[in-house]
């Protein structure tokens, strides 16, 4: 299966723009991952595990998609870090 080259290792931007602290989108991302409770938990940490690393990662089209809905679907994610997420995510 062909695997997609995901670099979440960029800095998490404002609306202005500009990094905001707290380290990069994949790093945020990881943490929301491993706050969560989902049905996908033991997946989705071990691409939590990747992402936290700050390297980009490969994932093939099945956990893209899971990664993909996972970040959809989360309520408590703000929009403006959905859309920093997703935009790396196409």
């Amino acid at each position: 299966m062909a695997k997609t080259k995901i670099d979440l290792s960029v800095d998490f931007k404002g609306l202005d723009g500009k990094p905001l602290e707290g380290g990069s989108i994949g790093k945020a991302l990881a943490e929301r991952i491993a706050q969560s409770n989902t049905k996908d938990s033991p997946k989705l940490m071990l691409i939590a595990f990747d992402l936290y690393s700050d390297k980009p990662i490969e994932l093939d089209s099945v956990d893209l998609a899971l990664l993909r809905k996972f970040v959809e679907d989360d309520a408590a994610m703000t929009n403006l870090f959905k859309y920093r997420i997703l935009e790396k995510l196409k």
